[in-house]
């Protein structure tokens, strides 16, 4: 997990909040504390694993912005109701995000200095198999 993933798991733990941590890399994944998931996040059943039927929020914040759009789609798909914040590297993927289901956020979205990794933070998500 990455620094924004981090940030976020911690920000979302102090609200209270369940979180489970998604990565396709399962060595990026030793240490963290939380529920954790090994699997590709833009496979809907990982979505499904994790609980996404009961989740607060979902944070998408993976390599590639396409992979962003798609998560966004297919989350937004699952759960209409969902709150859903998702890193954009440009802002043309910005747009795109947004039109894809993406929650607007308050600030810009594109940061380059917040290279992540292929993770996806789901809060409030119920348990984790």
């Amino acid at each position: 997990m990455g620094p924004l993933g981090r940030a976020s798991v911690l920000y979302l733990d102090a609200l209270g909040k369940q979180v489970v941590v998604v990565d396709r890399d399962p060595a990026r994944l030793q240490g963290v504390d939380y529920p954790t998931l090994v699997g590709d996040v833009t496979d809907d059943s990982i979505l499904e694993a994790t609980g996404i039927g009961h989740a607060h929020a979902l944070i998408a914040a993976l390599n590639s912005d396409a992979d962003n759009v798609y998560v966004t789609l297919s989350s937004r798909a699952l759960r209409p109701d969902l709150v859903i914040i998702a890193r954009a590297r440009t802002e043309e993927s910005k747009a795109k995000l947004l039109r894809s289901g993406a929650n607007p956020g308050r600030q810009s979205a594109t940061d380059r200095r917040a290279a992540d990794g292929g993770v996806c933070v789901a809060a409030s998500c119920g348990r984790v198999p």
